[in-house]
């Protein structure tokens, strides 16, 4: 039997999200278009890999000043992923 009850776009959008079996990428695509928003276009040139595992969010980068740099950085980093609201957790950054 259907629910007949209305419900908002964005909470139908959250539920197609949350059962569809390419939720990781989904939030994977949601991470990198954060990245792209939150870091200058010097960090995005250089920025080669990102991908998420097990609540951890991975980045590659081709220097090795910018990776010294992100690491010293990474709670800022977390702090402006957390307020992009991406919908998911990232407990740690890790630069490669």
């Amino acid at each position: 039997m259907r629910n007949n009850d209305p419900i908002s776009i964005k909470d139908a959008c959250n539920q197609a999200i949350n059962n569809s079996p390419h939720k990781s990428k989904i939030f994977e695509a949601k991470v990198v278009s954060a990245w792209k928003k939150i870091m200058p276009a010097s960090v995005i040139n250089k920025t080669d890999r990102i991908f998420l595992k097990n609540d951890s969010l991975f980045v590659q980068v081709t220097s090795a000043v910018l990776k010294h740099s992100l690491q010293v950085n990474e709670g800022s980093i977390l702090k402006l992923l957390e307020e992009e609201n991406l919908g998911i957790r990232i407990n740690k950054v890790v630069i490669l």
